[in-house]
């Protein structure tokens, strides 16, 4: 077999097109607290790979330095809708029908392998070093958490955001 390169355009197009996306709902996406621009930026980048709704990233402003985001999400950054708000604020912006999901390791969450994500998510992560506050965790409908199974067992926000992207595009596709 003969192998030859094509563009990533051409070759995810054959089973994902632009009618594809217009017709099933996307996720979206809350990140609280973030603080690392190499974080914001790989999450913007992420959404885009995953043709997500919007990110909503809360926090203070300060934080979100455009130059270092853009490096981190290359064209992403001016192609997925993101945007800044107050932590109070997010809740608003949430469409009617949609269920909130944090990713997180509390009490009551179920192992995203086996549980049935909903078809329109709200995937909630927190921030890099504290994860979700109680007040973020109670204005979600339920929290999930990715088994791990080595020795460190905590991972990297853009990296749990991934696979609660990929395991929800997996079920739902």
């Amino acid at each position: 077999m003969e192998h030859k390169t094509i563009k990533a355009e051409e070759f995810f197009s054959r089973d994902f097109g632009v009618e594809f996306y217009q017709s099933h709902f996307r996720p979206i996406i809350v990140a609280t607290q973030l603080r690392s621009p190499s974080n914001i930026g790989g999450i913007i980048r992420l959404a885009g790979n995953m043709g997500c709704e919007k990110i909503i990233f809360t926090g203070d402003p300060e934080h979100f330095r455009r130059d270092k985001i853009r490096r981190s999400a290359t064209t992403a950054f001016n192609k997925v809708n993101w945007e800044i708000c107050d932590e109070t604020e997010w809740g608003q912006k949430i469409p009617q029908g949609y269920e909130i999901v944090a990713i997180e390791t509390v009490s009551t969450a179920t192992n995203i392998y086996t549980t049935k994500l909903p078809e329109k998510i709200v995937i909630v992560v927190g921030n890099e070093r504290f994860g979700l506050d109680d007040k973020t965790i109670k204005h979600c409908n339920s929290a999930v958490y990715i088994p791990m199974a080595g020795h460190t067992l905590s991972m990297n926000v853009v990296q749990a955001t991934s696979v609660s992207l990929f395991e929800w595009f997996r079920q739902q596709f």
